[in-house]
């Protein structure tokens, strides 16, 4: 069993500082790529990344690369071995019990990172139980014939055919979509005109048509066999952005200059709500930092208005 765990988290490890450097060469070349690529672009190619941190692509190498052959801590009589073969190269890390003293640490290691990976994912049940307790039960449904009319035109626009409800509740501050199965759109208690929900509608819809809430929850379980590695973190934080930059893209994709405008102001007016009640709760239409928001309002103008205009509309 030890040998196993420790055959499991090697491997993962090494995923890990891959994904890590496909991740900061990322970072290197985002300034050119934020110009001339997509926010669907980043967004995807963010997530390919990211899938790196559980495909064996050691093990697809050795089928290309006969030379290559990687193993892991194989059950010898005298201890545990670690080989790589690489171009004819051999580098072994003989780990024999009771003689060297780095035995000890290495077995229990992998005990250390599963504790963590158990921590990780209960302290995320936790608090997704307290969510759907503490918003999603003080939901009420809308039955408003207006709303409801404008939902089903963005369905129709969308080519969206789940069913999907409409709740209103007190205690949240921004809208954002529920459920994995049975989808929900959660909006706050604040009045939005029949355009501003029609902004919503279509953004939180193609989060639904696209799967997003499911690709999140693929990440998270990710996330947790590798929760020792900050730039996981970094990176599903990242996707995280470029998911919500590539949903204003798809949403703006059509607009005028001035359908453009209405839009950045309904992200600034819930910002604002965000600021007012002082909510943690995360939202597709908020943004957690200064920069990140200009950065969508400047994706959601293309670059039309001057970086003053920009400034302008964050003092409004």
């Amino acid at each position: 069993m030890r040998l196993v765990l420790l055959d499991i988290y090697q491997q993962l490890f090494l995923m890990s500082v891959i994904t890590g450097m496909f991740y900061l060469m990322l970072k290197v070349f985002q300034k050119k790529t934020n110009r001339s690529m997509s926010a669907r672009w980043h967004y995807y190619t963010s997530v390919f990344v990211y899938l790196f941190l559980v495909l064996p692509y050691h093990k697809v190498l050795s089928l290309f690369l006969p030379e290559y052959k990687l193993s892991f801590w194989s059950n010898l009589p005298n201890g545990s071995i670690s080989t790589i073969l690489y171009n004819n190269l051999k580098f072994e890390t003989v780990l024999i019990e009771g003689r060297n003293p780095l035995f000890f640490y290495f077995s229990f290691f992998p005990y250390v990172l599963l504790l963590g990976s158990i921590v990780f994912i209960t302290v995320a049940l936790i608090k997704n139980y307290h969510f759907h307790k503490r918003v999603i039960q003080m939901c009420t449904l809308i039955t408003n014939k207006e709303t409801l009319e404008i939902l089903e035109k963005c369905k129709r626009e969308k080519e969206v055919k789940s069913e999907i409800l409409v709740f209103q509740s007190p205690f949240v501050s921004t809208p954002f979509l529920y459920g994995l199965i049975k989808p929900r759109i959660v909006l706050p208690s604040v009045d939005l005109n029949s355009e501003e929900l029609q902004f919503v509608f279509s953004h939180e819809l193609i989060h639904w048509k696209r799967r997003d809430s499911w690709l999140k929850l693929l990440m998270l379980l990710i996330h947790s066999l590798h929760w020792f590695n900050p730039l996981v973190y970094k990176l599903r934080i990242e996707i995280d952005r470029f998911c919500e930059l590539s949903c204003d893209e798809s949403v703006t994709l059509m607009m005028n200059k001035n359908e453009r405008g209405r839009y950045c102001k309904l992200l600034l007016r819930v910002l604002w709500i965000v600021a007012d009640n002082q909510s943690k709760i995360y939202s597709a239409l908020s943004s957690d930092s200064l920069k990140h928001l200009e950065r969508r309002l400047d994706m959601i103008m293309r670059s039309r208005y001057k970086k003053s205009v920009i400034h302008s509309l964050l003092l409004v």
